[in-house]
């Protein structure tokens, strides 16, 4: 569940960049989001962590918004910190200040951490399309077959040549097994047992494939 829910929030680093009155709704939703939990939360938790949830929703915005968007959020939450969440005290204590600072650069490392990995999944996305494109023009297709889940991932070339629409996302083995002419199968499904039990760097097998029409 952890792994999902990080998966979801940093799926905004692996989507086309949005446009920019998009990303400033997105910050400024986000951002009254947090806001709310916070003055939520001030009544059952220390002041102390109550501004956490201004974290998440950084790293949200920054990830799905941008750094302008996620900037602008961590502004918004320094003030918000200062004047009404920090220490009862007031900002004229140490510990108060050392707090509002220590927020704030927190916020910079969050924003500076997903703007890297927004700029490394869009070099790794033209990346994909531009081995996409060559894949296509010559005709190679890519598969790899994931044993622990018994699924299947192929490119839209490798489902083409088997005479099947593109499938998005992995399918079941057995799926795969069908494109196999039966009298192959069994051949097949041998050498890859043994090359799995080997750890052979290479498998190479022939076999006939039978479309859907038959």
């Amino acid at each position: 569940m952890p792994e999902r829910i990080l998966d979801l929030i940093t799926a905004g680093t692996r989507r086309p960049p949005l446009d920019a009155s998009a990303r400033w709704a997105i910050g400024a939703c986000v951002t009254a989001l947090a806001f709310a939990v916070v003055w939520a939360a001030g009544a059952v938790v220390d002041y102390r962590t109550q501004f956490q949830p201004l974290y998440v929703a950084l790293v949200v915005i920054a990830c799905w918004a941008g750094p302008g968007p996620a900037l602008a959020s961590l502004a918004a939450g320094t003030v918000a910190y200062s004047l009404w969440w920090a220490d009862p005290r007031g900002l004229a204590d140490a510990s108060t200040q050392a707090s509002v600072v220590g927020f704030l650069v927190t916020g910079l490392v969050i924003i500076g951490v997903c703007g890297q990995l927004r700029r490394v999944q869009r070099r790794a996305s033209r990346a994909e399309a531009r081995l996409t494109l060559a894949q296509e023009k010559v005709g190679v297709a890519v598969w790899e077959i994931d044993l622990l889940r018994g699924v299947v991932i192929a490119s839209d070339d490798g489902w083409r040549q088997r005479g099947r629409p593109p499938q998005p996302g992995p399918v079941p083995l057995a799926k795969w097994r069908q494109c196999v002419h039966e009298d192959d199968r069994a051949r097949v499904l041998e050498r890859l047992r043994r090359a799995v039990e080997s750890g052979a760097d290479r498998y190479e097998t022939e076999f006939r494939v039978v479309w859907p029409d038959g």
